[in-house]
């Protein structure tokens, strides 16, 4: 099978993880896929005028989010295979913690940014 690793960045609701030496050792043999989201960031909401391509309309990484990201990186790189290939939403705290964390160019993929938004919370 061939061995890669697609880091995902997704905008999903914060939850703790643990990695296991076991895990580890399952992402050293190859084949697979790691979902990562983005790290913190300096706000909660994206503003109004938000545009997917300009970073300055967007919640952006926090010098904490540039922090952990090399974190991530500095873990995966002690701890796992070299990563093959990495994957992010466009969204620029996604991109910007995969490049920081993998040390390589992320691969921008529309499917992975943020779903729209409920209309029912919209309205209230």
């Amino acid at each position: 099978m061939v061995r890669f690793l697609l880091a995902l960045m997704l905008l999903v609701a914060p939850a703790a993880a643990h990695a296991t030496d076991a895990g580890w050792a399952l992402l050293r043999d190859g084949g697979h896929i790691v979902l990562l989201r983005h790290a913190m960031v300096t706000g909660t909401a994206d503003p109004a005028n938000f545009d997917i391509a300009q970073c300055p309309t967007q919640l952006n990484l926090s010098a904490r989010g540039q922090q952990q990201a090399s974190r991530i990186g500095a873990l995966f790189a002690a701890r796992a295979a070299p990563i093959e290939r990495v994957l992010s939403s466009r969204y620029c705290r996604c991109l910007d913690t995969a490049r920081i964390a993998f040390e390589a160019e992320p691969e921008p993929f529309a499917p992975l940014d943020l779903l729209k938004t409920d209309p029912a919370a919209k309205a209230a």
